[in-house]
């Protein structure tokens, strides 16, 4: 993700981890890029992973119509794309 308003970042960070759990996800690491040590320069300048039991979990979380203001909040604070590794 990349940062553009750290206030609203700051806002979902404290309703982000209930609606993770909502689903059973929960944050794994988050923090910014330290150092690129081989290949090119990351394109964002904060990573964070969440966990998931599944990928329908995982997708229940971000389709949750119940959960949008959450969404909202951080999408109002960065620009990020969410990716679900297999």
């Amino acid at each position: 993700m990349n940062v553009r308003d750290p206030e609203s970042l700051r806002a979902y960070q404290e309703v982000g981890i209930a609606a993770l759990a909502k689903h059973g996800g929960s944050l794994l690491a988050s923090g910014p890029i330290a150092e690129t040590i081989e290949g090119k320069a990351a394109l964002v300048d904060r990573i964070v992973i969440f966990t998931f039991p599944d990928v329908a979990s995982a997708r229940a979380w971000i389709a949750d119509p119940e959960l949008q203001e959450s969404h909202a909040l951080r999408n109002a604070g960065a620009d990020s794309n969410i990716v679900i590794l297999g």
